[in-house]
């Protein structure tokens, strides 16, 4: 999870990242890593990198400005080794939704905000690890 250090998004962004285990609710990596930069509004998943490992992706959200839309997507090893740039993907998208798919291996990226026009996006991209990728996915009919 990335965001804003207050539950009502009047507090300054942060670069700390928080994962959580939906199986035990009391259970939670707080500080897990940490982005080199602050962001909100990302979205990621644990994916399957090379050799059987897992890696958490986060892709997207909002830098300091709200004009600053990211496109990149952010690779963290856990335990406060940072991140690391992996993929760039098709669209700067923030405030998008995605879900893990193929086994683990697939981000499925869909809508979200974009760049500085602020459009609700009827985009989708699939993003891989292993190789680093992002393609085009559907469109998302309604928008």
């Amino acid at each position: 999870m990335t965001g804003v250090e207050d539950k009502f998004h009047l507090g300054k962004l942060t670069k700390q990242t928080e994962v959580i285990d939906f199986e035990n609710s009391k259970t939670s990596c707080e500080d897990f890593a940490s982005f080199e930069f602050s962001v909100q509004s990302g979205t990621g998943g644990l994916l399957k990198a090379d050799k059987g490992n897992y890696v958490v992706l986060v892709c997207g959200g909002q830098g300091e400005s709200s004009s600053d839309v990211l496109d990149s997507c952010y690779s963290f090893a856990g335990n406060n080794h940072g991140s690391n740039s992996t993929v760039r993907m098709k669209t700067q998208r923030k405030r998008a939704a995605s879900i893990v798919i193929k086994d683990g291996s697939v981000l499925w990226i869909t809508g979200g905000w974009g760049g500085l026009d602020r459009e609700i996006l009827s985009t989708t991209e699939y993003v891989t690890m292993n190789p680093t990728t992002s393609i085009e996915g559907i469109h998302i009919k309604g928008y």
